[in-house]
């Protein structure tokens, strides 16, 4: 569901979509999950929105939703971002980097983006980089091979349906620390690079 909020798009978590990815990574039934959401939905109302329920049902389906870092931070795995969710904490390796390019906006005035594919053991997603951000990927601080934590960001759907990561100047993106790389993040490191990618300007 989408709409717009002050001209710009606003894309909505999809509950439904949440639980029908969840019954199948549990192998529960849709009904099932569904129970159990609006029974801890109605738990903690005064406390959570959707989206900390849905980390919840997701634990007690026996799922991990996220990596755990050594100061306890949950870092959300890849496969589990849907459009709509925001101020998302995700991490991943760079297995590829679009240098950044400047477009024409309707009303006249321009802007920078950038792209990168992040992977981890679960999915590949791609990485748009709005404004200055786009010098990340431009400047060399960001390369192929790198294993970054991305925080404060948005997910969109993209124009071949799957979710995208948003990142903006709200956003930050900071190299994985030693201490995370050894704990529940190690795998990423093993992550291998993948050719099969189209920058959005590609697919418009």
């Amino acid at each position: 569901m989408r709409s717009y909020l002050g001209g710009e798009e606003v894309e909505h978590l999809d509950v439904e979509k949440m639980i029908r990815r969840l019954a199948i990574e549990s192998g529960r039934s849709e009904e099932e999950v569904r129970r159990l959401f609006e029974k801890t939905l109605e738990e903690y109302k005064e406390t959570l929105n959707e989206e900390g329920v849905l980390f919840l049902v997701a634990r007690e389906l026996g799922l991990s939703p996220a990596y755990e870092t050594p100061t306890g931070e949950a870092i959300l795995k890849l496969t589990m971002l849907i459009p709509g969710l925001k101020n998302v904490t995700t991490a991943g390796k760079v297995v590829r980097v679009i240098p950044a390019t400047t477009f024409t906006r309707k009303n006249g005035s321009t802007g920078r983006r950038a792209e990168l594919l992040i992977a981890d053991e679960t999915a590949r997603r791609r990485v748009v980089l709005w404004g200055r951000a786009a010098d990340l990927a431009s400047e060399g601080i960001i390369s192929v091979g790198d294993v970054i934590k991305i925080r404060g960001a948005r997910v969109r759907r993209g124009l071949d349906g799957t979710p995208e990561i948003h990142v903006d100047h709200s956003s930050i993106v900071e190299p994985l620390s030693e201490d995370e790389l050894k704990a529940d993040l190690a795998s990423l490191k093993d992550i291998r690079p993948d050719e099969n990618f189209y920058p959005l300007s590609d697919l418009e």
